[in-house]
């Protein structure tokens, strides 16, 4: 891997390291709050924060990263089940949404949180290194995914 792709893997980690710390960090707040107004503008801040950030970044990522993994035999699997649990992100975020009880609200949280996590790692781990094994301009993916983000 040349010096200039290495930079570009490390940025992409460091992208979703911090999306992952922040989404853990407004989910603290939800689950530690007492409970009534507090909690709820918690809830609101941390639904804000998944609809201004996280849903806008994986729609770009499946019109770009995506798109071009699903192309790879070795990849298309990989991308058909992270573009499912999108969908599970995105029906975990209606549920926060729509304004759970405690117990839900703090389930919801927890799942939502985890998953994520556990998303961001995969594409650290296998989507970006296989696309970079697989010859794909990472560089260039990088550029359409800011590009699909400034457009929305």
């Amino acid at each position: 891997m040349t010096q200039e792709v290495a930079e570009i893997v490390a940025a992409i980690e460091g992208h979703h390291a911090a999306m992952v710390q922040e989404l853990a960090a407004r989910a603290a707040v939800v689950v530690e709050t007492d409970g009534g107004e507090a909690r709820e503008r918690a809830r609101h801040e941390l639904v804000a924060y998944i609809d201004g950030e996280l849903l806008p970044h994986a729609q770009a990522e499946e019109a770009t990263l995506y798109a071009r993994g699903a192309d790879d035999p070795g990849l298309a699997t990989l991308v058909a089940s992270m573009i499912r649990e999108h969908e599970v992100l995105k029906s975990l975020r209606d549920d926060l949404a729509r304004g759970p009880g405690r117990t839900a609200l703090l389930l919801r949280t927890g799942a939502f949180t985890g998953l994520f996590e556990t998303h961001a790692a995969k594409e650290n781990e296998f989507l970006v290194p296989g696309l970079v094994a697989a010859g794909v301009d990472i560089g260039a993916l990088l550029g359409a995914l800011r590009e699909e983000l400034i457009g929305h």
